[in-house]
């Protein structure tokens, strides 16, 4: 994404922020995004998770054309 934490995307789709705590320590490594957590990362997963958020996204944007 090309993003330092405590920053957001030229686009405004994403913001870094590091947190102490998301209740899910089990479940660690955790990424958040619009309320659903994405669990036991590993860094390559990262840009995946991130793409379907993008596709997800335009798509909806395509169907509001409609």
């Amino acid at each position: 994404m090309g993003i330092d934490p405590g920053e957001t995307t030229e686009d405004g789709m994403f913001s870094v922020e590091m947190v102490n705590c998301l209740g899910s320590c089990a479940l660690a490594p955790v990424m958040l995004v619009d309320g659903t957590y994405h669990n036991k990362l590993k860094l390559e997963d990262v840009p995946g998770i991130v793409e379907r958020y993008r596709l997800a996204d335009a798509e909806e944007g395509e169907a509001g054309n409609d």
